[in-house]
């Protein structure tokens, strides 16, 4: 029997996806639209329109009330709760249309409560900003894989209108069952700024920054089609996660080809992107690396500051398959460096002292 992924009478998320896919009729596809809420006279017979509702009914499955009645039940002025939805990147035209759930009220509940008795209107906003950024990416980066990944090799009406049923559902789990790897990372994140925490200002910690780019990727990228650009991306980017997980060290933010990423440890991240250089990443490309290690701000989840300008601009310094490095970063490595001279860098007035480690297999 073809199951479709509804919400249990006692559970606020779907069931998990049998593995049978239907026979790909028209009435079964109809069917199965029906099971998850559609009614009869607005299922498209257009197939991709009706793989489109499946996916759209399984995450609205509880969405049944509006912003004014949830900001209501949770005590919060609707005003303000579009404010709050608004910092997580939420646009709302119409605060009595139906696109709400009683969670929706419990976060209303939280933002209102024991976020503002800890922070005030202004930290509560910025936090909801930062936290709506990170969730829009996890999301965009969700949909891009089932479009580029899932959908590709779908073969029949019917499958589209499953799969997309289902991944929906799996998105749906997931938002609940992420909520230990969070509680992973928070700890993670308070170990490091407990190690790297500054004594001159709260705002400060003591850091490694570096980065590694990929030289002849802008050539490359005009050559190859979008499959291909996308593998490279791929591997380049799974590299840098696996090595900063080895490390202790952590990815910032992928640019493009460039990865940007931090450890409390300055031998570590040199280590980091010596070994992510050293790779062979295929293609025509060659990445370089510039890592550089001293205080830095620490804001939103990112680091700025002169020690991150120097380490872009040591990574732009760099030859193919070599990393450079400041005199911090090279007094803690564990590797053997070489002088690279005085270099006069972009945005310092006086030249800067550089080593170099060549990272070549």
């Amino acid at each position: 029997m073809w199951e479709s992924p509804g919400v249990h009478p006692d559970e606020s998320h779907p069931r998990p996806a049998p593995s049978a896919v239907p026979p790909p009729t028209p009435d079964a596809i109809r069917r199965f639209l029906v099971d998850l809420g559609a009614p009869e006279a607005e299922i498209p017979d257009d197939p991709e329109l009706a793989a489109q509702l499946a996916g759209d009914l399984v995450l609205a499955a509880d969405a049944s009330r509006s912003l004014r009645e949830v900001a209501g039940e949770a005590g919060v002025d609707v005003e303000e709760a579009r404010r709050m939805f608004r910092a997580l990147g939420l646009r709302i035209d119409d605060p009595d249309a139906p696109a709400f759930s009683p969670a929706d009220a419990d976060f209303l509940r939280l933002a209102r409560s024991r976020l503002s008795d800890l922070l005030t209107d202004a930290e509560r906003t910025e936090f909801l900003r930062v936290t709506g950024q990170a969730l829009a990416t996890i999301a965009e980066a969700a949909v891009a894989s089932h479009v580029q990944g899932v959908e590709s090799r779908l073969r029949s009406p019917a499958e589209h209108v499953w799969v997309n049923a289902h991944m929906a559902a799996l998105g749906r789990d997931l938002a609940v069952h992420l909520a230990p790897a969070f509680l992973h990372h928070l700890r993670q994140a308070i170990r490091r700024q407990r190690e790297a925490q500054s004594r001159r200002h709260r705002a400060l910690v003591e850091m490694a920054v570096g980065f590694v780019d990929l030289v002849g990727f802008t050539d490359l990228s005009r050559q190859l089609d979008a499959d291909e650009l996308i593998a490279l991306i791929t591997e380049f980017e799974a590299a840098a996660h696996e090595l900063a997980a080895d490390h202790d060290a952590r990815v910032v933010k992928l640019i493009g080809d460039e990865v940007m990423f931090a450890a409390v440890d300055p031998a570590a991240a040199v280590d980091l992107a010596v070994e992510l250089v050293g790779r062979d990443h295929g293609r025509e490309v060659v990445p370089r690396g510039g890592v550089a290690a001293g205080e830095c701000v620490n804001l939103h989840g990112d680091y700025f500051g002169p020690v991150v300008n120097l380490a872009a601009r040591l990574v732009d310094q760099a030859v193919p398959g070599e990393v450079l490095l400041d005199d911090a970063a090279a007094r803690a490595s564990r590797r053997p460096t070489e002088p690279a001279g005085r270099r006069l860098l972009a945005g310092f007035t006086d030249p800067v002292r550089v080593h170099a480690i060549d990272a070549t297999p």
